[in-house]
């Protein structure tokens, strides 16, 4: 039967050969072409474990329906016949594999494709802009333990999270994504703890929020970091305001590249315990495939 042909798909008889092509869109966000080939690779990565249970592209389709839907794995397990312990099984040492063949899709990028790639509003404003960055929080269960309790726990989102820097080229391109840390964890220590500062270079320029206090960091290594003017107990000078004006529509990109990330329900639902251990690698497969999509940017101007 051919992909395109249209079928109909029950509960317990999910196959993605036979899904089409707007089906297919649906589970994965990835057209047919593109999710068969990214099956040809991992069918070359897979372990021995899971063949005995499903063929490649529907173990691949599993671990979709999981990243992209946040479908529950008892409801996974019923729509491929098999198991949930199977299924939990599958999914953990395929979204392993898959980060491993998608791990040149997160690289940052040469100095000199950063600048040609360059959006017009940064080129007039700060041209010299290697990365923008921000970190972005998964909300998590609360551990019974309470000293894991106490490192999940986020003063900002009053939530137990984990949480993770973002480093995004002026373009829109994910050069960078650390690990996942406790919710506690400051920006500051993230930024140090991941090792972010090691691919920049002195005359770079970085773009962050007002909580990156990284500024006396950054300097000693001969980089600016530009952030909007704090507010707090002041009154900002015109310069200020235009300045912090400018960032803020700046910035409107890496907030979108994080709202097409969290297109993948996972990173934006409430992560189970039992989760957490492959939060990482989940994290990385969702980054690689937001780069594969087409960029964010567009030539208009945001601001004046």
């Amino acid at each position: 039967m051919k992909r395109d042909t249209q079928v109909q798909v029950s509960m317990s008889e999910l196959c993605a050969k036979l899904l089409t092509a707007k089906q297919l869109k649906f589970y994965t966000g990835l057209t047919s072409e593109i999710f068969f080939k990214l099956a040809e690779l991992f069918h070359g990565q897979i372990g021995t474990f899971g063949k005995g249970y499903l063929p490649a592209e529907d173990q691949l389709l599993l671990i979709f329906l999981r990243i992209r839907l946040n479908l529950l794995m008892e409801d996974i397990a019923n729509r491929f016949k098999i198991s949930t312990p199977v299924c939990s099984k599958i999914f953990s040492d395929g979204i392993v594999q898959l980060a491993s063949i998608l791990s040149d899709a997160i690289v940052w990028l040469p100095k000199e494709v950063i600048q040609s790639s360059m959006p017009e509003q940064f080129k007039e404003l700060y041209p010299q802009t290697t990365v923008v960055i921000d970190c972005s929080e998964i909300l998590c269960q609360k551990p019974d333990a309470l000293m894991a309790r106490a490192k999940l726990y986020s003063n900002y989102k009053a939530h137990n999270t984990v949480k993770y820097l973002l480093g995004v080229s002026p373009a829109g391109f994910i050069m960078f994504v650390s690990r996942c840390y406790g919710g506690r964890a400051s920006d500051k220590f993230i930024c140090h703890d991941s090792k972010f500062f090691d691919f920049l270079e002195s005359g770079d320029e970085v773009m962050g929020d007002r909580g990156f206090d990284i500024e006396k960091d950054l300097a000693v290594r001969g980089i600016k970091l530009n952030i909007p003017a704090f507010t707090k107990g002041r009154k900002l000078s015109k310069f200020d305001c235009t300045k912090t004006r400018r960032i803020a529509s700046i910035r409107i990109h890496i907030e979108r590249v994080i709202g097409r990330l969290k297109n993948y329900r996972i990173l934006k639902s409430v992560l189970p315990l039992s989760g957490i251990q492959n939060i990482d690698h989940i994290l990385r497969v969702c980054c690689a495939l937001t780069n594969l999509k087409s960029s964010i940017i567009t030539s208009k101007k945001m601001f004046g």
